[in-house]
């Protein structure tokens, strides 16, 4: 009787071990997957670091010995990764704190446009960067933030993208260059989708049976004039009225729809980011 006592505790022990170790290799996989390698020059040449995410570097005076700091001139991003590049230290948006002194902005020549283009650029994973000339942000990168995505298995994202999709087409009438975005899905910036930049380029889409799209005319989804309307002032020095807080920068489309051009919508080429959500 001992014996068999002895035999099932040890048996529970093994698969308890073995639970632990399968738990660690998904958790290490999604991890080694979650990374961005950094160049000095473009086209992936020169001086290299890599970084691990989830990470923020607040400054990159000091990465791994070396002063990155306004250096790095072209990335890689990993399979499970999401990289912001800021062009201020500590993560921060100079301009978009710039607001709330419109005297400044005025005497600086900051328009209303420059406030919602913040100093950053968020690339998605898989994204290839050979140089940020391209995205006028040649050696200016000072800080930056990698965030992991969340991983799901095969069998959920075959049921919860059956019908759940959004079409885009950079021309009127579903033509001209195009791609598709399985949800539910989240695109804080446009930028860098599939290897081109999509970002003011949407003119025609299609919405898919399961699904409901969430367009914004700035990037991150913010709707910057709603957020306004806690600063009179700066309201009135920006031309922004009550009409302008009114229509908020975003337009929702549900399933099955069809938008021939974002014109009639006065959008047209104004979409910066979007989401895709799943109806159940």
């Amino acid at each position: 009787m001992k014996h068999i006592k002895l035999i099932f505790h040890y048996s529970i022990i093994f698969l308890s071990l073995m639970m632990l170790l399968t738990y660690s290799g998904s958790v290490s996989a999604k991890v080694n997957a979650c990374w961005v390698d950094f160049y000095a020059d473009a086209s992936y040449q020169g001086k290299h670091f890599r970084a691990t995410g989830p990470t923020q570097l607040n400054n990159l005076l000091n990465i791994k010995g070396n002063n990155w700091d306004k250096q790095i001139e072209s990335i890689i991003i990993g399979p499970n990764a999401t990289l912001t590049v800021f062009e201020n230290e500590n993560l921060k948006l100079t301009l978009t704190e710039m607001a709330n002194h419109p005297v400044l902005m005025q005497s600086l020549g900051i328009t209303r446009q420059d406030i919602l283009e913040d100093s950053e650029i968020i690339f998605h994973a898989n994204a290839r960067i050979p140089g940020f000339g391209d995205y006028h942000f040649y050696h200016k990168i000072r800080s930056l933030e990698i965030e992991c995505n969340e991983s799901v298995s095969a069998s959920k994202i075959t049921i919860k993208n059956n019908g759940c999709w959004a079409d885009f087409y950079t021309n009127t009438s579903y033509k001209g260059k195009y791609f598709r975005v399985m949800g539910p899905s989240q695109l804080k910036t446009l930028i860098y989708i599939k290897g081109d930049n999509w970002d003011k380029q949407i003119e025609s889409i299609v919405v898919g049976p399961n699904a409901i799209l969430t367009v914004f005319e700035n990037k991150n989804f913010k709707l910057t004039l709603t957020e306004m309307v806690n600063h009179p002032v700066l309201m009135k020095s920006l031309g922004i009225t009550q009409q302008d807080i009114m229509e908020d920068s975003e337009i929702i489309f549900h399933a099955n729809t069809k938008v021939f051009s974002f014109g009639d919508y006065n959008f047209y080429h104004k979409i910066r980011s979007l989401k895709v959500e799943c109806v159940n």
